[in-house]
C-alpha cells in the first residue's frame, strides 16, 4: 500500500510534513517521496492529514465492542484507555484478568487500562461511608502498585461518583502514591 501526498502528523508534536508512506503487511516500510514506486493499492491523500491514530483517554467501550471497534476505527481511534472514572473490568486486584476479559473475541485497537480507585475502594472499604483503617489504605496501595506494575496507564478516580465520593482528599492521596514512579 502507498498513502500519497497527505500531511502526517505523527504524534511527535512536530509540524505537519507532506510526504508518501509505503506499507508491507502491516508495518510501515517507509516514509518519503515513493514515486517511481507502484503498489498494489494506492491511496490519494492529497489535501488530507494522515496521522497513526488517536487515543481515546476516556473510553466507556464494553468488552464486546472491542473485537471489532467499528465506530471508534471509523473516527481513528486506535487506542482505547479503559477503566474510565474509577470502575474496572475485572477484579479491582488482578488488571490483566479485566485485560483478558477485553481480548477474549479478539481486538480491533489497542487496549490500554487504568487502575479504577472506585473498585479499589469498594473491593477493600465497600460502599459505606466511612474511613478506611490504616490496613485497609495500604491494602489499596497494593492494588494500585500491582496495576500499575501490570502496565495500568495510570489511575482513574471517578470521584464524583459513589464509594470514591466518600474518599477525603489525604486518603486518595496515600491510596494512589505508588502510582508516582510510573
Amino acid at each position: 500500500v502507498i498513502i500519497r501526498g497527505g500531511d502526517i502528523v505523527d504524534g511527535s508534536g512536530g509540524t505537519p510534513y507532506r510526504a508518501d508512506i509505503g506499507i508491507v503487511g502491516a508495518h510501515i516500510a517507509q516514509i518519503g517521496t515513493l514515486d517511481p514506486a507502484s503498489a498494489t493499492t494506492v491511496v490519494d491523500a492529497t489535501g488530507k492529514l494522515v496521522s497513526p491514530g488517536f487515543i481515546n483517554i476516556h473510553s466507556h467501550t464494553q468488552t464486546n465492542a472491542v473485537a471489532t471497534a467499528a465506530s471508534a476505527l471509523l473516527q481513528g481511534v486506535t487506542t482505547e484507555l479503559i477503566n474510565s472514572d474509577g470502575g474496572m473490568t475485572g477484579p479491582a486486584d488482578d488488571i490483566t484478568a479485566g485485560l483478558r476479559m477485553f481480548s477474549n473475541d479478539g481486538l480491533a485497537v489497542n487496549v490500554a487500562p487504568f487502575v479504577g480507585f472506585n473498585a479499589v475502594w469498594a473491593a477493600v472499604v465497600g460502599t459505606e461511608d466511612r474511613r478506611p483503617t490504616t490496613e485497609e489504605i495500604t491494602k489499596m496501595q497494593t492494588f494500585v502498585s500491582s496495576g500499575m506494575k501490570a502496565g495500568a496507564w495510570g489511575v482513574s478516580s471517578g470521584l464524583d461518583y459513589k464509594p470514591g465520593y466518600y474518599a477525603q482528599t489525604g486518603e486518595v492521596i496515600e491510596i494512589v502514591k505508588p502510582s508516582a514512579p510510573y
